[in-house]
């Protein structure tokens, strides 16, 4: 099939899911959607930059309904004058049911996404248009241990690169609004899903590891997991702190970025606290805000190998 202009795209087979990937700025090539197990799990994940906001949502599909757990941190803007952000985590974590037929639905309309091949439309430099939204998106189904799609996608909204995240925005869009329509209500974690929350932060910490544009995103994982996590997110953290992970492979990157390493040094700080809650042994200078992150990692490090 030819690709065909995304503003001009109306084809009645896909419905509202069209309006769903349409711009001026990448055109739009329908493709033939894959089948899609019912009994698939869909994961998705969104945060705006400047609104200290971070979520994650999992659909696990049961016999003749689907659980929807949420996590969402959502920290807002505070300024403050310490040396470091106020240790609040205000994490909260939500669970609700779809029926499945409609979790089917999703699903389909996920499909008609995925097999869409977009193409951006030249632009010369003079009608680029940036913008100050920052954000993250991701979108994963998997049946078993096949993975049908993976998208993510962190940065600045531009003109030019929409072509890059368009996918992934739309199927986080179709998902946030399905979830919406549902009940939420407080839940406490299971220990499989904080074993799930803890996985995921490991898995998508690798992943983060060669893109300078997942600087907030790595900082609020790690506040994150602190909160809704559980010990087998400790060794990745132990990693954190010595020294041996991205957070030192990337430093120079990151110091371009931000000028003086400022989100490599917050995550130190926010690995000790994710730390501090896990175990339930405090050995952190207070008040927190305040402490000497240099002296108080050693303390965390023998915290941990003693365990």
């Amino acid at each position: 099939m030819a690709p065909s202009h995304a503003a001009d795209n109306s084809e009645p087979d896909h419905g509202p899911v069209s309006a769903r990937l349409r711009s001026d700025n990448y055109t739009v090539a329908w493709g033939t959607p894959l089948a899609i197990d019912p009994g698939a799990e869909l994961e998705v994940g969104r945060g705006g930059g400047h609104g200290g906001t971070l979520s994650w949502i999992r659909f696990r599909p049961g016999p003749d309904e689907v659980e929807v757990l949420s996590v969402k941190l959502d920290e807002g803007w505070h300024p403050y004058h310490s040396k470091w952000p106020p240790d609040r985590a205000p994490v909260a974590t939500t669970r609700g049911r779809i029926d499945l037929a409609a979790y089917v639905a999703l699903l389909n309309e996920l499909a008609m996404l995925h097999a869409a091949t977009v193409r951006p439309v030249p632009q010369n430099s003079n009608s680029i248009s940036r913008s100050t939204t920052n954000f993250w998106v991701q979108a994963r189904l998997a049946s078993g241990t096949e993975v049908v799609f993976d998208l993510d996608w962190a940065g600045y909204y531009g003109s030019d690169t929409e072509v890059e995240f368009a996918k992934a925005l739309a199927m986080t869009n179709l998902t946030s609004d399905a979830v919406e329509r549902l009940e939420l209500r407080p839940y406490t974690l299971t220990a499989e899903e904080r074993g799930w929350v803890s996985d995921k932060f490991v898995h998508d910490w690798a992943r983060f590891a060669g893109s300078d544009s997942h600087w907030w995103v790595r900082e609020r994982y790690l506040i994150t997991v602190g909160v809704a996590g559980d010990a087998a997110a400790l060794p990745a953290l132990r990693d954190i702190l010595a020294g041996g992970d991205s957070v030192d492979r990337h430093e120079a990157a990151i110091r371009d970025i931000l000028g003086d390493g400022a989100s490599d040094d917050r995550c130190v700080y926010y690995a000790i606290n994710a730390v501090t809650r896990l175990v339930g042994t405090d050995v952190r200078e207070w008040p927190v805000e305040e402490m000497d992150t240099a002296a108080v990692r050693p303390r965390v490090l023998a915290l941990l190998d003693g365990r």
